[in-house]
């Protein structure tokens, strides 16, 4: 196999990466019952390294250039490993034990991955995978791990195949950089018109989007600041997607709302639990898939959106609507597109420029959130059943705090990566924080979309903005639902001449 050069952006991911920040993509796969190791290796011999990149590794040359190379002395044991679990046999001990392996650089004398299988866990087996970021984005994690289960599926499970995955990718904004960078990208290959010209002008994205990005920067608090070399991992309870599908419905908006509604909201009781000045709006550094979803590469294909969360908004059903609207106006917004377009655009520029983007950008926001989508079905691998999927959202510049939502067997659960010590007193409570938002919410909607004494529940009266009627249930007690609230009174003159 050939050398091949390191894209300047993956060249980036590298040149940023720090001792107390390991850009590594983590995805812990928890199991019932026992792996059987030999099944496991001779798939992934077959199936995880017929991506080139999980054999190579990275070759350093004059004047700060990088390649993929061969690795000659590949030996799987190097990067399988089989782990005993520390006693006590229990999660929080799992957890632990997670949150030390993650903590390790990998070793760039081999390629940039590695899976630990870990003996005995609380119900069975579990498997860690790390990935470099400079292999590949998220997407790329997903995939490639998906694809080990492939023999198994096709024997266990109805070849069904809908979209993975419950949220919003935020369509609009990919669309629009999608069409300005391959554009771009486009016009830079064929050497017409003017391919420095062109490369000035995505610089000039770069520049505009770190302009244009949230001017005023999130106000320093405990979840920011310098990093260690400890991390510390939990994740929620797998909860019924139908679950936050009602209650999303109830409030006329999306699940990705709702569920970026609950993070808010356990925010705000995290700074009122630790008597930490409240900030009116922190903003979620938000990872964007750039690329098609039917046909998956390997590699880094992403770009970044700022979400702002209104912390400092004390009704949780303010909070709901406060969140739907913000969403609503990000996917439209300018300044989304153009961050979006710089990273789509990146493999262009000088790694220099490339990681100062990821630097301004990551300064700009206080927590990153991304989505991890997993198939709504159960999946074997190598004799044992897949009960439930972890991610674990690399940490970066002074972010301490990932949360990624995965979606699994029609369940969801949100996987929480934090830097040592930033989240007090431990990361279960900020756990306990979420489950509580989350029941608020779900009383709030039980109790909004409870029948009268006489009227079964009814359609909002409104009209959307393509004139069709809308589909969410009205507020108990109104004509119309929480979305359509503006034009309530309206509505109720208008019955009025009626009658």
């Amino acid at each position: 196999m050939k050398p091949e050069p390191i894209l300047n952006m993956e060249a980036a991911i590298l040149n940023v990466e720090d001792p107390t920040a390991p850009d590594t993509m983590g995805l812990l796969l928890l199991f019932n019952g026992k792996l059987k190791e030999a099944e496991l290796l001779e798939r992934i011999e077959k199936i995880w390294l017929r991506y080139p990149r999980y054999r190579q590794r990275v070759k350093r040359l004059a004047f700060g250039r990088m390649q993929w190379v061969e690795d000659e002395t590949f030996d799987i044991r190097s990067h399988v490993r089989r782990v005993a679990m520390p006693s006590p046999n229990d999660m929080a001990t799992l957890q632990r034990f997670v949150g030390e392996l993650m903590a390790f650089l990998l070793d760039r004398s081999k390629p940039l991955w590695t899976m630990h299988i870990i003996e005995d866990g609380p119900r069975g087996d579990a498997l860690l995978i790390r990935v470099h970021h400079a292999i590949g984005d998220g997407m790329t994690l997903v995939k490639t791990t998906l694809d080990l289960f492939k023999g198994d599926l096709e024997e266990a499970v109805p070849q069904e195949r809908k979209r993975f995955g419950l949220l919003d990718p935020l369509s609009e904004v990919v669309a629009s950089s999608q069409q300005i960078g391959n554009w771009l990208q486009a016009q830079v290959k064929q050497g017409t018109p003017g391919p420095l010209e062109l490369l000035s002008g995505a610089e000039q994205a770069i520049e505009l989007s770190v302009k244009m990005a949230p001017l005023v920067r999130d106000p320093k608090t405990s979840l920011t600041g310098e990093l260690s070399r400890y991390k510390e991992i939990s994740w929620t309870p797998p909860v019924p997607t139908l679950e936050f599908k009602r209650v999303s419905r109830t409030f006329g908006v999306s699940v990705n709302d709702l569920v970026l509604t609950i993070i808010t909201g356990a925010l705000r009781r995290y700074f009122i639990a630790q008597g930490e000045p409240i900030p009116n709006t922190l903003h979620a550094s938000v990872p964007v898939y750039l690329g098609s979803t039917t046909n998956i590469q390997v590699g880094n294909n992403f770009g970044l959106v700022l979400a702002p969360l209104p912390i400092g908004e004390p009704n949780p059903l303010k909070r709901v609507l406060l969140v739907h609207d913000a969403m609503a106006k990000l996917k439209k917004s300018p300044e989304a597109a153009l961050v979006s377009t710089a990273f789509n655009t990146a493999g262009l520029l000088p790694p220099a420029l490339v990681a100062r983007m990821f630097n301004e950008v990551s300064r700009k926001a206080s927590l990153i959130v991304t989505n991890v989508p997993g198939p709504p079905y159960t999946m074997p691998l190598a004799g044992a059943e897949l009960r439930h999927i972890v991610p674990l959202v690399p940490l970066s510049g002074h972010i301490g705090l990932g949360i990624a939502i995965a979606s699994y067997n029609r369940r969801l659960s949100l996987g929480i990566q934090t830097d040592g010590g930033r989240i007090q007193p431990s990361i279960v409570s900020f756990i306990e924080l979420l489950r509580a938002e989350t029941a608020l919410l779900t009383a709030l909607a039980e109790e909004d979309a409870a029948p009268a004494a006489t009227p079964k529940p009814r359609k909002c009266a409104a009209l959307t903005r393509r004139g069709k009627r809308c589909r969410n249930l009205a507020r108990q007690g109104h004509l119309t639902c929480y979305v359509h609230r503006a034009v309530e009174e309206e509505l109720r003159e208008t019955t009025a001449k009626k009658a």
